[in-house]
């Protein structure tokens, strides 16, 4: 393992951690999926991502857009209808896909984990 990498459970669990005071982007995810290192590594960083995505989806983080709620100006984390792992990760694709490229911050999706799952 290198200096700046680690490994999935690890991460998985950094994630819940920070999901108690914010949303997970899926750039973040993006920004990480190379450097961890039970990933199957190749220079393809949208299928590393996805990977990283299906893990995060099992171990119970739902795909969210963000909306604001109301006129307080507050964010509000939104499901997605479909929430099974197969339906989020095509969505994912497919939106990322018609990009043409990396998806930035307020792009495509973030994750949340339900209090339930904690």
């Amino acid at each position: 393992m290198g200096a700046t990498s680690i490994m999935l459970d690890q991460y998985i669990e950094a994630k819940v951690a920070e999901s108690e005071i914010d949303w997970i982007g899926l750039r973040q995810l993006l920004g990480y999926s190379s450097r961890i290192d039970d990933l199957t590594r190749n220079s393809d960083s949208k299928a590393n991502t996805l990977a990283l995505v299906a893990a995060m989806l099992r171990r119970g983080f739902q795909a969210v857009d963000l909306r604001i709620a109301d006129q307080s100006d507050r964010m509000i984390a939104v499901p997605w209808p479909d929430q099974s792992p197969a339906m989020v990760l095509d969505r994912i694709d497919r939106e990322w896909s018609a990009l043409g490229r990396d998806p930035n911050l307020w792009e495509v999706c973030w994750f949340d984990l339900p209090q339930a799952a904690r």
